[in-house]
């Protein structure tokens, strides 16, 4: 119950007292279900009524069917202190799931408030057993004669003012396998730590997909069998990152990493110069990189890495907010060169555009000097996370450190086996490795922040499972290299890129843009040679007897005509003729380009190698308005591993933009490294250069020309209707009748056989209305380049909803809307599953997205991403009718309005099922809105709040809210954050006058790095993020003298999101001081428990801060209305309390107990400190039996 107003504090007769009943608030959220904080997150479970779990004298747990029915009858059998019986439960949804079974024995989990005593919370609620699990933690294991009391104790405990939240300690069983016995390895094998941030079905599903969660079996880096051979004994990686967790002889480090950190740990940036960390709490990636690579396995705490025998060196290179030049960064590429093998880089240049992004000198000779000197002249193996900004159109080619020949670029593969939207694609990739970005994220090592024994901030060793990005995957590569090293140690630097293109799995095996070259081996601009393969790795890796021969000098040809235009919509080619060079076993080719343009987004840019392998080293972007020029960069490619190098090599260079902006080509050279051999492959196949996606409107002309090299005929198969192939000019014309996408292939045929190509054409339809799909009666509006249609598969109200038009390719929309709606907000729920992208993305000078992805947008009109109220991309769920995730209101600020919801694709591959939903759209007057969250927020009429950014907080019903002020029936609703995407705010505000207290409640489900911030003028005073119950985000702040500008803000980074990704926000009181609640806070009351009886001795804690009680402390308040008796007479004493400014009491009279009148006969007796005592003279009267006296407190008006 809120508090809100003060009526009968307290009934007198001339024979006593009577006093209200005290709320309580206990039990479940409905019978049978319950729910419980584990790991600061609400989780929702059912006790199962028919099954209990009873413990053997053998001590084996043994959960056997009941003949028991009922909720009250399965917590009976429970209770039974002389019985081992303990209740099961399964998480809702999940009922009868064997592998979500939980036990709750007789042990749960406390966590103290600081400076809360041990002892004094164990006999406050009478715990039976109580003690730290180890020396020093804030937490404590409880211990219950039953599991029944274990039930009942929980929602007491978690009321308690020492305690900050309190967790059930569900057991559940663990899957073995041979190895490792690591607890996270299997599914399903998840330990219960109260310090790790995991989801109830986190496992390492990237050593071993067991099909689960979505995921598809068999997609991961197949290690177990290379467990057999290696384990990365012997082996140093080094961690070029921004730091690792370790033990530095102060602070104990992770008890997954400790064993393997080998050193030599060196800093390059912030703190000691053997640093392992810096000074920043958000430093973790490193921690999280470290432990993918090379966690420890056998240590029954957590987790394995891939190389859990190797070693690490910790190289702090980068960190937040820390600046980095070429000189440390070329440093930390050679630190410890002598005894580093493997130098893992899960970072990047700073550029959050698709821009070319060359490296100095120092840099790449550094680069040379590892793979020249390290490992005693072998090489040091140089792995790179591919790039994070896929959805921007970048390209892993566009980078110098990930283009180079000496590194080992890594792309991203989601555990359904496909591209993960963020993952850059590149000519350059050698491989990939699994990680986030599908229907689960990774599980890895991390810490969060503290505080010991002594109050001193610390980092805390812990799991998380929503790790993600190219930056996993390269961890898993170099923990696989450090199997490889460990099985044959001599492997020369080229010997491991070798095989691990050679070992590689074709994942995605129906993609068309599979490409098998002339040596046979398998490549696709997403995944380099395919998913690493661990086993086959260690198993080439063990049987290579020689290393690759020592390279032969670069075979280089320069092709310069002078400067020559490229036409627009048109291409040029380039020859560079090796027929007469020595012909080369091709590992890596170089292509050095001079191209001015004041566009760079608008070239395709491919080689074309004697064999007819097709590498597209920069890709046209149509939303990439980058004005630079290709001034000497050196793009290069992998594809043509294996390949023979003589021939004719064709350079392509289209301008596939016809917007006027001129293209001109100067020069190009290229270089083909590998070894001398005159028997390897050359098979000059016909090839198809142009696009393979035509893009067409319906009724509107289309003219595709086929470009081919090595083609002496071409036939097409059947197109759709009104589209003729003219031979003679090989171009595909005419005017589309109907709608839709067709595919057809292009068979080319050359001197040395034929290939066949699939091309696809899209139609773009006309579009129609769809209002009653979103229950809104009003004509809708559609636009774009295929229409929204109506869906009836994914909907929040299970009937039906819209989606964006099905087809879109590259660089299309698909708009719905409604125009001419009046001022108010806007609600709708929303939900896309597309590309996602998990780096910064926002144009410093204006704070807007630098270019769309495949995102769904949200504006009131004008051209995104100019225009935009909201967004959100990646996999982001409407949720169900009763918890509905997709949630977002806007205002709607001007006389007409016109709402957009547009579906915009970029240039890149697609991501999920590539669509956005829209369902269950309201509009709402702004007063009527208002007055709603004031409700569900409980905000006192004084507190004025209002919205000032694009999006807000609004309503949200849910058990965990609280009912409104003064109505304990009316619905239990808070407020929550809109539900919007990375890069994006969520703000409240209100103007108070101190001094005074306010006092919040707020529950956090995110990613780490998605904060909610508490703000009093502009400066944070109180910060939450990742998950955190409602028990754990209390909040209490003491406002100063003087007028205040307070803030309530979710403000969303610009990678991945976690959770439920929102806020929940209730009971916002604020307090002024001198009044009863504010007195009641200096015992650890928060405000909205003001009805509540903490002590069990029958009044209030309102009701003992107005007559001198104390709400702790079982007693009787010593200012309560009495009957006294002096010399003088008869009197009725009451007590008027003068710090509290927000109450007055006055006394009544009644001869009948009905009808009530003022006593004004009341005289001030004496004072007492604070208090001033009243007496009121009690005389009998021949005219009335009885009178009844009572003592009223009010609210001050």
């Amino acid at each position: 119950m809120k508090n809100s107003s003060m009526t009968l504090l307290s009934l007198l007769t001339c024979t006593g007292v009577v006093c209200a009943e005290p709320t309580t608030v206990a039990g479940p959220i409905q019978p049978g279900v319950y729910q419980f904080a584990q790991s600061d997150q609400l989780r929702e479970y059912k006790l199962c009524t028919y099954e209990m779990c009873q413990l053997t004298p053998e001590g084996v747990h043994v959960t056997k069917r009941t003949s028991v029915v009922t909720v009250q009858g399965a917590i009976a059998l429970a209770s039974d202190t002389d019985a081992e019986n303990y209740m099961v439960f399964y998480p809702s949804g999940k009922e009868g799931d064997e592998n979500a079974r939980r036990i709750l024995r007789r042990r749960y989990l406390v966590e103290l408030k600081p400076g809360a005593s041990l002892e004094e919370v164990r006999e406050r609620c009478g715990i039976h057993k109580m003690e730290p699990v180890a020396p020093g933690s804030k937490f404590l294991v409880c211990e219950e004669e039953s599991s029944g009391k274990v039930l009942k104790q929980l929602d007491i405990i978690a009321n308690d003012h020492g305690v900050e939240r309190v967790e059930p300690l569900l057991a559940s069983p663990r899957k073995k396998h041979l190895i490792p016995n690591d607890p996270f390895f299997e599914e399903g094998g998840i330990p219960f730590d109260p310090a790790d941030l995991l989801s109830e079905d986190s496992y390492q599903w990237y050593l071993k997909n067991e099909g689960t969660n979505g995921g598809i079996a068999g997609i991961d880096i197949n290690v177990e069998g290379a467990w057999d051979q290696a384990t990365g004994a012997g082996v140093v990686i080094g961690i070029v990152d921004d730091g690792v967790l370790v033990d530095d002889g102060v602070v104990a480090g992770s008890l997954d990493l400790d064993p393997n950190a080998s050193g030599p740990h060196e800093n390059f940036n912030d703190g000691a110069a053997n640093a392992t960390l810096g000074g920043s709490f958000n430093d973790t990636h490193g921690t999280a990189v470290a432990g993918l690579a090379c966690a420890t396995f056998e240590d029954a705490f957590g987790m394995a890495g891939a190389a859990p025998g190797a070693n690490f060196a910790s190289i702090r290179l980068v960190g937040e907010g820390q600046l980095t030049d070429d000189v440390q960064t070329a440093e930390a590429l050679t630190s410890g060169l002598d005894q580093i093998d493997i130098y893992n880089n899960s970072w990047g240049p700073g550029e959050s555009e698709a821009v070319l992004i060359p490296e100095s000198d120092v840099v790449m000779s550094a680069l040379e000097r590892g793979v020249t000197e390290g490992r005693g002249g072998a090489g040091a193996i140089y792995v790179f996370s591919a790039g994070n900004d896929a959805t921007i159109e970048d390209n892993s080619n566009f980078s110098s450190l990930t283009s180079s020949q000496y590194t080992i670029a890594v792309g991203a593969v989601t555990n359904i086996g496909k591209a993960a939207p963020y993952s850059e694609p590149g000519a350059n990739l050698i491989v990939s490795a699994p990680s986030g970005g599908g229907t689960q994220s990774m599980l890895t090592t991390t810490y969060e922040v503290g505080f010991d024994v002594d109050g001193n901030i610390v980092r805390i060793p812990t799991h998380f499972d929503s790790y993600t990005g190219t930056s996993a995957s390269a961890s898993l590569v170099s923990g696989v290299v450090a199997l490889m090293l460990e099985a044959k140690p001599n492997l020369g630097w080229r010997d491991v890129q070798d095989i691990l293109i050679r070992t590689a799995t074709k994942n995605d095996p129906d993609n068309t843009e599979w490409y098998t070259n002339a040596d046979g081996l398998n490549f696709h601009h997403n995944y380099g040679a395919g998913l690493v393969n661990a086993e086959a790795a260690v198993q080439a890796a063990a049987a290579r007897i020689n290393n690759l021969p020592p390279r032969d000098a670069p075979v280089s040809k320069l092709s310069f005509t002078g400067q020559q235009d490229i036409p627009e919509g048109e291409s040029i080619e380039r020859i560079f003729d090796l027929s007469d060079d020595p012909n080369m076993k091709i590992e890596h080719v170089e292509l050095r380009l001079r191209v001015f343009t004041e566009r760079k987004g608008d070239l395709e840019v491919v080689l074309v190698s004697p064999s007819g392998t097709r590498s597209v080293l920069s890709p046209s972007q149509v939303n990439n308005d980058d004005e630079d020029s290709i001034v000497n960069y050196v793009f290069m490619t992998a594809r043509n591993w294996g390949e023979g190098s003589a021939g004719e090599w064709t350079l392509s260079i289209t301008d596939a933009n016809s917007n006027g902006i001129e293209a001109a080509y100067n020069d190009a050279s290229l270089t083909v490294h590998g070894v001398q051999d005159a028997n390897a492959p050359i098979i000059p196949g016909p090839v198809l250069i142009g696009s393979r996606t035509i893009f067409a409107d319906l009724e509107v002309p289309v003219d595709y020309a086929i470009e081919t090299i090595n083609a002496t005929d071409v036939t097409v198969g059947a197109l759709p209707a009104a589209l003729v192939y003219d031979e003679v000019e090989r171009s595909i014309t005419g005017v589309p009748v109907e709608a839709g996408i067709f595919s057809f292939p292009i068979t080319l045929t050359g001197p040395t056989g034929q290939s066949v190509v699939d091309v696809t054409i899209v139609v773009r339809p006309i579009s129609g209305a769809l209002g009653g799909a979103v229950e809104v009666d009003l004509p809708t509006f559609a636009g774009g380049d295929i229409p929204w249609s109506l869906e009836t598969g994914v909907t929040l109200d299970q009937e039906d909803a819209v989606r964006s038009g099905v087809g879109l390719g590259d660089g299309q929309e698909s708009v719905f809307g409604f125009n001419g709606l009046p001022e108010g907000v806007i609600i709708f729920n929303w939900s896309v599953s597309s590309q996602s992208y998990s780096d910064a993305n926002i144009a410093p000078a204006t704070g807007l997205p630098v270019s769309p992805n495949d995102r769904l947008w949200f504006n009131l009109g004008g051209d995104v991403p100019q225009s935009w109220a909201a967004f959100i991309d990646g996999e982001r769920s409407f949720g169900s009718p009763f918890f509905p995730r997709g949630t977002i209101a806007v205002p709607m600020p001007a006389i007409s309005n016109n709402p957009r919801w547009i579906y915009r694709k970029d240039n890149d591959f697609a991501g999920g099922q590539d669509a956005a939903y829209l369902d269950q759209v309201q509009f709402v007057d702004t007063k009527s809105f208002m007055d709603d969250v004031r409700r569900a927020g409980n905000f006192v009429d004084s507190f004025d709040v209002e919205f000032g950014g694009k999006t807000m907080w609004l309503p949200f019903e849910i058990s965990a809210g609280s009912p409104p002020n003064g109505n304990p029936t009316g619905p239990r609703e808070l407020l929550r954050t809109s539900s919007v995407g990375n890069g994006q705010t969520v703000s409240m505000s209100a103007w108070l006058e101190g001094p005074g207290t306010l006092d919040f409640r707020c529950a956090v489900s995110s990613e780490p790095n998605d904060v909610f911030e508490f703000l009093v003028d502009g400066a944070p005073r109180e910060t939450r993020s990742g998950n955190v119950s409602f028990i754990a985000g209390t909040v209490s702040y003491d406002l100063p003298e003087g007028l205040h500008y307070i803030e309530f803000r979710y403000r969303k980074d610009f990678t991945v999101s976690g959770g439920f990704d929102w806020v929940l926000l209730d009971d916002v009181i604020f307090t002024p001081t001198g009044t009863a609640a504010s007195m009641a806070a200096r015992f650890g009351v928060h405000p909205s428990d003001m009805d509540k009886d903490y002590d069990g001795d029958g009044y209030t804690t309102h009701e003992e801060m107005v007559f001198g009680g104390d709400p702790n402390v079982r007693d009787i308040p010593s200012n309560l209305p009495k009957f006294v008796k002096d010399g003088s007479g008869s009197f009725l004493e009451f007590a008027v309390n003068l710090e509290l400014g927000d109450v007055t009491i006055s006394a009544q009279h009644s001869p009948d107990l009905e009808s009530w009148e003022d006593a004004d006969n009341a005289v001030m007796d004496r004072r007492e400190g604070n208090m001033e005592f009243y007496r009121i003279p009690v005389e009998p009267s021949a005219a009335v039996n009885n009178l009844y006296y009572r003592v009223i407190a009010k609210p001050r008006p």
